[in-house]
């Protein structure tokens, strides 16, 4: 009927549904979801969220898929059936078959929303205000959001390419925050961008830097701001077992802590220089670089360290 360029998951399935909508009646609907054959379950998950959200969402009661049910076995692409029910025809889609292809036909249900369970629950703090804090976070989080095409690039060499979609995604997601966060208070401040990031940022490294500032915000307690960040660090090697040499953020994050007494110049340039050395280190002892060939390595920054070497750039220009 029409080539089109593809913009996105909603926008696909609006063209879609703008196409069935004027041939639909007001009563039940099954919608039927198809796969045509390489579409990954992430995506058909997606599109299957903007089907409800889309102008017949309301008027669907029973779903059949997301599945490959009819496919050209390696199209990157979907296709959506409506048909409106009576009981008779619902009672037949819903009987139980025995072909393990047919994925039944489900009634359509909000989705049940549970309380976390008791202790799992973030910590929340009072929110206190300070400018030049609220100012220095924005800064560096904007440096990062900008940085995701090159981070993300980086990582292709030697990851699954999605370190700066990640380090992006925690960035918006702090800067969000920041009328609730303790930003006056260092120690508690610390421990709430860790409580943050344990929810917002995905991966391993997600997981770790909540421990670095949850760690360091302990320790800030003292009054020693760099001692807590190393105590951070300290922590962050403990858990996750990396050491110097790895190919690993800690590779610029180390040596950037051990020169900030000298100043955040001093630490930006042994930031740079640990970032840029791991270009070098064609044999990574942690994470997925651990996996990749030699050839893939070479003259390629790690991306977290390179994302560490970027922060602390930023912050001599704050």
């Amino acid at each position: 009927v029409e080539q089109v360029e593809f913009e996105g998951a909603r926008d696909a399935m609006a063209m879609v549904v703008d196409r069935l909508a004027p041939g639909l009646g007001g009563g039940a609907h099954v919608a039927l979801l198809n796969n045509l054959g390489s579409a990954t379950p992430l995506e058909m998950a997606v599109l299957t969220e903007e089907l409800f959200q889309s102008r017949v969402g309301d008027r669907i009661t029973h779903l059949i898929g997301p599945a490959p049910l009819m496919t050209s076995l390696d199209m990157h692409g979907f296709s959506l059936s409506l048909l409106p029910v009576e009981e008779a025809q619902l009672n037949a889609l819903t009987e139980a078959v025995e072909p393990v292809a047919w994925t039944g036909c489900v009634p359509v249900s909000a989705v049940a929303v549970q309380p976390m369970p008791k202790g799992m629950a973030p910590k929340e703090y009072a929110a206190s205000d300070d400018i030049s804090m609220r100012e220095l976070i924005v800064a560096v989080c904007d440096a990062l959001k900008r940085a995701e095409s090159a981070l993300n690039a980086l990582d292709a060499k030697s990851g699954d390419g999605d370190t700066g979609s990640t380090v992006a995604t925690a960035a918006q997601a702090l800067v969000k925050a920041l009328d609730r966060l303790p930003l006056a208070e260092p120690s508690k401040l610390l421990r709430a961008i860790g409580s943050e990031l344990s929810q917002s940022m995905g991966g391993s490294s997600g997981v770790l830097l909540a421990i670095f500032f949850s760690a360091a915000g302990e320790m800030a307690e003292t009054g020693d701001i760099v001692a807590a960040l190393k105590a951070g660090l300290d922590r962050v090697q403990e858990v996750g077992g990396a050491r110097p040499g790895d190919r690993t953020m800690i590779d610029a994050l180390l040596p950037a802590l051990e020169a900030l007494p000298q100043g955040v110049e001093a630490a930006a340039k042994a930031a740079r220089a640990g970032a840029n050395a791991t270009a070098r280190i064609t044999r990574a002892k942690a994470g997925r670089a651990s996996y990749v060939s030699e050839s893939n390595l070479a003259g390629h920054n790690d991306p977290g360290a390179e994302a560490v070497a970027l922060v602390f750039e930023r912050l001599t220009r704050t």
